[in-house]
């Protein structure tokens, strides 16, 4: 238990050395247990893009705990350099061939900052490969990604394309001001193709689902 209470202050601690701390302990574990420990505390790292940089490298490590541990705390951070690791990781790099979206990590799970908006926009409108993972990053950050997810998808005139760019991305609706009043105004805008305005509907769906189980 002392150990992981210090763990994660390390991981906390946004200092680069005391993530190597961490990586070391992962690398040198002489047990699961130890391991496991040192990997939990790792996923919680938060930092600067001087953590970003140093953790990158090991995104394609061999040892899947560390690398998986690496992806997971990268996709803690909100800037543009870690949406451009984790989208890098996710077309060309060991995530390709990973499905770390179903782990709860990657850059479908970062919230961006407001600095990383624009590059993923960027992905959505240039329809990149993966570029449904921008999008719920972009859905992360509330009203302000959600309106660059309609404006990016409002030309998509191929619903079938316009759906898998919004697969699963119902999940990662904010519940903030104003979110409710643009879905309901979307949902009944007849210039949005058809899989927005669903989209939309399916949303406030999701909204009130959620205020009746707080009442509940």
């Amino acid at each position: 238990d002392e150990r992981s209470f210090y763990g994660e202050l390390l991981a906390v601690s946004g200092n680069v050395e005391n993530i190597k701390t961490l990586v070391s302990g992962i690398e040198q574990a002489k047990n699961d247990e130890v391991k496991d420990m040192f990997a939990e505390s790792l996923e919680l790292a938060i930092g600067n893009d001087g953590v970003v940089d140093y953790l990158s490298k090991y995104m394609d490590s061999s040892d899947e705990s560390l690398r998986e541990s690496a992806v997971a705390a990268v996709s803690n951070q909100g800037s543009r350099f870690a949406a451009e690791v984790l989208y890098k990781d996710a077309v060309s790099g060991t995530g390709k061939d990973q499905d770390y979206y179903s782990l709860g990590i990657g850059l479908g799970e970062m919230v961006p900052d407001e600095e990383a908006l624009p590059y993923l926009q960027d992905l959505v409108i240039q329809r990149a490969p993966k570029a449904d993972l921008a999008v719920k990053a972009l859905l992360n950050s509330g009203l302000t990604g959600m309106t660059l997810v309609f404006d990016s998808l409002a030309s998509e005139r191929d619903e079938a394309r316009g759906q898998a760019l919004l697969e699963d991305a119902i999940d990662h609706v904010i519940s903030e001001d104003g979110v409710e009043e643009f879905l309901k105004k979307a949902s009944e805008n007849s210039n949005y193709a058809p899989f927005l305005r669903k989209f939309a509907a399916a949303g406030l769906k999701e909204m009130a689902d959620e205020a009746l189980e707080e009442i509940a």
